[in-house]
């Protein structure tokens, strides 16, 4: 191969590319290419003559459809030959996938959002080509504002601010939260840039986050997380008994690290005992007042030798 590997370059978003590279025979004897196979379906591949006699070369040519996301795409080609010493040959390809005009990031995650709550997502719109960029807010969902940063007269091609969302008092708990705020760019390749909102509403009493996941941790050296516990009115964190978490995992321990009467913090210490093996476990957390739910906080780790 002239190349073991080969960049296609910036490809637009759901655009294409192709490129050509030359296969050659330095044997002594002739060569066959019993079969070409893409590993990926981004990726297509033909060869002007599959067999080769010494000394000759073939060109393979690459045909390339770029996904619609922009960012680092690659793939990668088999290639069998009849070559005993090169059954098979491997050849990776990388494209970097753009659009015109790029937002980051393109979803505003809103995971157990809290009712009458506002949130806040910074975003950044980038003109690939680094020409002047102008945008404006065209479609702007109910409860959403946005709030432009100052621009930057050495970065032209760039425009900041960020985006708030006010879930809405009267919201269902467990709502799903989908809505897009369109933004309109002077750039005619893409006037219209979408961020997704996407979320869903927490109940009346909710953990945040819903999981602990501590990942891979080495045997014996203890790790912490941290979560809060929100309670929204008239209910309050502090009634009764306060707040009675518990777990069958006797690694674990549960720490108040703040208290209040509508969100308080916890942090959970795990010692990690017992050897290599994957560890789950779950937060049982009794309900502080009447009329509200009790939790389960799922708990992951990966304890490693």
């Amino acid at each position: 191969m002239s190349e073991p590997s080969v960049s296609l370059g910036a490809v637009e978003a759901g655009g294409s590319a192709t490129r050509e590279l030359v296969l050659g025979n330095r044997g002594d004897a002739s060569l066959t290419i019993l079969s070409l196979r893409s590993l990926c379906r981004c990726l297509s591949v033909e060869i002007s003559d599959a067999t080769l006699a010494p000394g000759a070369t073939a060109t393979l040519t690459l045909a390339y459809r770029a996904r619609v996301h922009p960012g680092t795409e690659e793939g990668e080609i088999l290639i069998r030959t009849d070559d005993p010493l090169a059954r098979q040959v491997r050849l990776r390809a990388a494209a970097s996938v753009y659009l015109p005009v790029m937002i980051e990031p393109e979803v505003f995650h809103l995971r157990a959002a809290r009712r009458g709550q506002s949130y806040a997502q910074p975003f950044t719109l980038i003109r690939s080509d680094k020409r002047p960029l102008a945008a404006s807010v065209s479609g702007r969902p109910a409860g959403v504002r946005v709030d432009w940063a100052p621009r930057d007269a050495a970065m032209p091609h760039i425009v900041a601010g960020t985006v708030y969302y006010l879930v809405p008092a009267t919201a269902a708990a467990r709502e799903m939260i989908q809505r897009v705020l369109e933004f309109s760019t002077d750039c005619p390749d893409r006037p219209v840039v979408p961020l997704s909102l996407s979320g869903y509403v927490a109940g009346a009493f909710s953990a945040e986050p819903e999981r602990l996941n501590f990942g891979v941790i080495a045997d014996g050296s203890p790790a912490a997380r941290e979560f809060a516990l929100h309670c929204e009115p008239p209910h309050r964190l502090d009634e009764g008994e306060g707040i009675v978490i518990t777990t069958s995992e006797p690694r674990l321990s549960i720490q108040q690290v703040s208290a209040g009467s509508d969100t308080a913090r916890f942090r959970v210490t795990l010692f990690p005992s017992g050897g290599p093996r994957e560890l789950r476990a779950r937060l049982r957390v009794a309900p502080p007042a009447r009329g509200l739910p009790s939790l389960e906080i799922p708990v992951r780790a990966v304890i490693a030798p």
